[in-house]
């Protein structure tokens, strides 16, 4: 990409803006030659499967952390182990972990639901 050329504030990519209006502005820049504009394209589709793909990475170890404790429940009740009371124990451990899990699931989630304007 060439150094002279720069997009405004309102077409960059590296805010969190819906990315089919992203690549609908790179299209139309006319100061963009068809390589960079191709560049550009990549670089934001790239970012929001990223994005995406880590969600839903966060999201299923949400899941699988309820349900290994849900497990452990289990386990305690029927043959009387103590599961539980050893991860009551490091509770603070587990809340942290699922707060950050949560604020990751959260964070891509919050920007699509602010561009259905």
């Amino acid at each position: 990409m060439n150094s002279d050329i720069t997009l405004d504030k309102e077409s960059s990519i590296g805010e969190d803006r819906d990315p089919v209006r992203v690549i609908m502005e790179l299209i139309v820049n006319e100061n963009l030659s068809h390589e960079e504009k191709a560049n550009l394209i990549r670089c934001a589709r790239n970012k929001f499967k990223s994005r995406r793909r880590i969600a839903f990475i966060a999201l299923s170890a949400l899941i699988l952390s309820i349900t290994l404790l849900f497990v452990a429940a289990v386990s305690d009740g029927v043959a009387g182990t103590t599961i539980l009371a050893t991860i009551h124990e490091s509770q603070a451990l587990f809340a942290g972990m699922e707060g950050v899990l949560t604020v990751i699931i959260a964070a891509y989630f919050k920007p699509k639901s602010i561009n259905c304007e």
